[in-house]
């Protein structure tokens, strides 16, 4: 790893993150029980939303979505609104609940600062606060919700820890400005490039050592990384509409998934939770879902103008995915119906 020394002299001075708990009082009750039906949903957000990292939370009551400085939070009983959570900037766009359910994080890509929300009360708790200007692309928690990492428009990747608030890790040795993901077993990192070379890189987690780089085949820029549930994966969704899968233990290309006709870019792709499923999200207005095994297109989603698609989520059963579709809306779908 290359650390450049205005990268270090920049991390020390923010090693403790904004407390904000006296001047954000809980806005809401954030933590619905009870058994969540498995039906078609249409969550009604504003037009033109370029929602990117929507996401159930670990029960699957809520679904989380940002955009335009706004954190939606629905929940997906009642079908209504349960919060929107309002961050100091205006460029809010991807979210992401903590393994153990007890923080929501979102981006804010204007201020570059990510914003830590108390999931049971809607009381915004933290701010990290990431150098430079170029606004937060991509969030992930650790399996043990321990770390957080975050990338940005200055093409870095930043890791927090967030018992002690400290920013432990600053990624600068590679330009960075897409998706972000940890293994499984929290012991990597892998992160997009999207204006580069079209790479994806994956670094131990602890020590910031850089130990592989995935090449795209079709030399694009890498929207989007994915680990397999089992880790033995990683899905790499590139700009001109293709997915590659890695293994994470060679090396080793193992396929790349291309869906037939016209098709944009793949902002999105994230594993079923029982790995049999990779879903992706197209720039020009689809969805697709791949059957890991065979490698072969499972199903499509259509969407309701030829926007882009800008993410995808599957509930923690597996049961429902929910699409972000570029008319605003958020859509929940029961998975099964959507195999062709």
């Amino acid at each position: 790893m290359i650390i450049t020394a205005v990268a270090v002299t920049v991390a020390l001075a923010l090693t403790v993150p904004i407390l904000l708990a006296k001047d954000a009082p809980p806005t809401t009750q954030l933590s619905p029980t009870g058994p969540v039906p498995v039906r078609d949903l249409t969550l009604p957000a504003q037009v033109g939303a370029q929602f990117g990292g929507i996401m159930f939370s670990p029960n699957g009551r809520l679904l989380a979505a940002g955009s335009g400085g706004h954190a939606y939070v629905w929940d997906l009983v009642t079908s209504k609104r349960a919060a929107t959570l309002n961050d100091p900037g205006s460029g809010t766009g991807q979210e992401a609940f903590s393994p153990d359910g007890k923080l929501l994080a979102d981006g804010d890509s204007v201020l570059n600062r990510v914003y830590l929300w108390n999931a049971a009360t809607g009381q915004r708790t933290a701010t990290f606060a990431a150098p430079g200007f170029g606004g937060i692309d991509g969030l992930a928690f650790s399996s043990r919700s321990k770390l957080l990492a975050a990338s940005d428009g200055n093409m870095h990747i930043y890791v927090w820890d967030l018992t002690t608030g400290k920013l432990t890790l600053t990624l600068t040795d590679t330009s960075i400005d897409g998706g972000v993901a940890f293994s499984p077993d929290g012991k990597l990192l892998a992160g997009a490039d999207i204006t580069g070379g079209g790479n994806a890189f994956v670094w131990n987690a602890a020590t910031g050592k850089r130990v592989a780089t995935f090449h795209d085949p079709g030399g694009q820029g890498v929207h989007d990384v994915t680990f397999s549930p089992d880790g033995t994966l990683l899905a790499v969704g590139d700009s001109n509409g293709s997915i590659y899968l890695w293994n994470t233990v060679t090396h080793a290309h193992v396929t790349t998934l291309t869906a037939p006709g016209k098709h944009g870019s793949v902002n999105w792709v994230t594993f079923s939770p029982d790995g049999t499923l990779l879903a992706d999200a197209d720039g020009n207005g689809h969805a697709y879902l791949w059957h890991t095994a065979t490698h072969e297109l499972a199903g499509t989603y259509t969407g309701t103008s030829e926007w882009q698609v800008w993410g995808v989520a599957f509930s923690p059963n597996g049961k429902l995915l929910a699409i972000a579709d570029g008319d605003g809306n958020i859509y929940v779908k029961v998975t099964s119906r959507l195999i062709s």
